[in-house]
């Protein structure tokens, strides 16, 4: 058994035999060092439709997101510029529907005065009668003023001069009473709640000039004549 030459098959060269016995043994040693193969895998790294082709296609995907994302915001960007312009012009509708009508009130409660007016002229009789109209016109129209705010400042004879509330049209000196103290109310003045719209005119006493006594007034013709005879 041992020690005995097997003897080489019909047809086959012994030295072929020998270089397939040894790349066999070659291709064994270097599979077990390998080791085991995973399935769906290959030494030469992943085939196509793996991780690798995955993660191409993942970042595909988020970069049409982000520009559906920017499409998103503009749009947004612009539906918001549209309702600010019409809220703008809206607005701006409002405020000139204010400023038109703002006296509407005023001038509906006006209408009284006006129809007052109106009967005064319109009455046959004396200059008493159309007087006592035109009166009640005066007293409708001041009633609605002051049911609106407005106020007039109570001026009389003997009060103290002023400024924040009346004009000085005149300065009259007089001993009746003491500078600065009113005459007479020439034009009455009105406020607005706490605001003077006109100030009231008014004429104001001022101190006269001083008297000169007899004996001042020939101590000054005494020297006058001196200064005459001098040149």
């Amino acid at each position: 058994m041992f020690g005995k030459k097997q003897k080489p098959k019909k047809g086959v060269d012994p030295d072929t035999t020998t270089d397939i016995d040894e790349a066999s043994a070659a291709e064994t040693a270097t599979g077990s060092d390998a080791g085991p193969i995973e399935s769906g895998s290959t030494a030469g790294g992943p085939t196509p439709g793996t991780a690798g082709t995955d993660g191409d296609v993942s970042e595909t995907g988020s970069g049409a997101g982000g520009a559906t994302g920017g499409e998103d915001w503009h749009g947004r960007y612009l539906r918001s510029l549209a309702e600010f312009d019409n809220f703008r012009k809206r607005m701006d509708r409002e405020r000139e529907q204010s400023r038109r009508y703002a006296l509407e009130g005023v001038m509906t409660d006006l209408l009284g005065v006006l129809d007052a007016l109106q009967a005064a002229s319109d009455t046959q009789g004396d200059l008493e009668s159309i007087r006592q109209g035109i009166q009640l016109a005066g007293q409708e129209l001041l009633r609605v003023l002051k049911d609106k705010g407005l106020d007039p400042i109570e001026t009389e004879e003997g009060m103290p001069f002023d400024p924040r509330l009346h004009e000085a049209m005149a300065m009259i000196p007089t001993n009746e009473t003491g500078p600065g103290m009113i005459l007479r109310e020439v034009t009455r003045g009105y406020r607005l709640h706490e605001r003077v719209l006109r100030a009231s005119r008014v004429h104001v006493a001022a101190a006269p000039p001083a008297a000169v006594s007899e004996d001042d007034a020939a101590d000054s013709a005494d020297g006058a004549g001196s200064t005459e005879r001098g040149n």
